[in-house]
């Protein structure tokens, strides 16, 4: 980890209007001054609330600066690949975003995103076409992999994010959760910020329903379907870990490894099928599972039979297919 991934400083009036670029340099020690240019370029330095990409942005005292750096001390740099690309066309792109990817731009970076991945891709084929339109429609926790919409078309964003707010989507996920789930259940749970970037059950909250239903069991371990029919934050985790089944390996609400060392990554949660209701029309997409998980269900009882189970349809074969995941 970065000893200190946000550092603020607040600028003094004998320094008032200096370079943003050679403030830093003078301010930040001499193993980051290399940094600064990619520090900047990347959208890690704020001025206030606004992040500031201007090498020459003429300071003002009593500036205050945040000085964002990665957590991890590293850069993502995701490459956005033909085989993640579930649909591409004049109205929307739909992707299949690897678990670790951050949805959107964080505090310390606005391109090692899935965002800036997919500007990447698109990029060759925009030239000479003038701006090209692209909405998010939906996002995904970081360690969440599966499907993420893209509207590609100014006059489809709205209808997709009111489908989004209005009822107009079926999310389907697959979930890994520690212990034997035997029964299908209705959790309906109330949920609320807890504070520190987690969520909890709380009488007051906001209404919150997620469908389970279980599919394949092994040793301290069950795969289910997991149907959400609200959308709150880190909705199905905690409704799993309310229930008494965490998501394994999920440590932020209680989910602990099982004595399988086979089982890869540090959770699963997979966003596999969306159907989406737009004007008169509904359309479905189904991302194949990741592709460490599609290999360790080859080798567990019965795991070949887990796609068919969950029932998004045969037609990615992602147990034994060579789709990325």
């Amino acid at each position: 980890m970065a000893r200190n991934p946000v550092r603020t400083l607040v600028v003094a009036e004998a320094v008032a209007g200096t370079s943003l670029a050679a403030y830093l340099a003078t301010m930040l020690p001499e193993a980051q001054r290399e940094s600064i240019p990619e520090l900047l370029a990347r959208g890690g330095v704020w001025a206030g609330k606004y992040r500031q990409l201007d090498p020459a942005y003429p300071l003002s005292a009593r500036d205050v600066l945040r000085i964002c750096h990665p957590p991890t001390g590293v850069y993502d740099t995701p490459v956005l690949t033909v085989e993640m690309v579930l649909a591409d066309e004049a109205r929307w792109l739909v992707v299949n975003k690897p678990g670790g990817w951050y949805s959107q731009a964080t505090p310390w970076d606005t391109t090692g995103n899935l965002v800036g991945a997919v500007q990447t891709y698109l990029q060759p084929r925009q030239r000479g076409a003038g701006t090209s339109f692209l909405h998010e429609v939906n996002r995904l926790d970081r360690e969440t992999s599966g499907i993420v919409l893209f509207a590609r078309q100014k006059a489809l964003a709205g209808p997709l994010q009111a489908a989004w707010s209005g009822g107009g989507v079926d999310k389907r996920y697959a979930a890994v959760v520690r212990g034997h789930w035997a029964e299908p259940v209705l959790i309906d749970a109330p949920l609320a910020s807890a504070g520190s970037a987690r969520f909890q059950v709380d009488p007051a909250g906001k209404p919150a329903q997620t469908q389970f239903r279980p599919v394949l069991h092994g040793e301290g371990w069950t795969l289910v379907e997991a149907h959400p029919l609200t959308g709150r934050t880190h909705q199905i985790r905690v409704h799993a870990a309310h229930a008494g089944y965490p998501l394994l390996g999920d440590a932020r609400y209680g989910g602990g490894k099982v004595a399988s060392s086979r089982i890869p990554g540090d959770f699963f949660l997979h966003a596999g099928r969306l159907s989406v209701q737009v004007r008169d029309e509904t359309v479905t997409w189904v991302a194949p599972l990741p592709a460490a998980w599609r290999a360790f269900l080859a080798t567990v009882p019965d795991g070949e039979t887990a796609w068919a189970a969950l029932g998004w349809g045969a037609g990615l074969a992602p147990l034994s297919g060579s789709a990325t995941g």
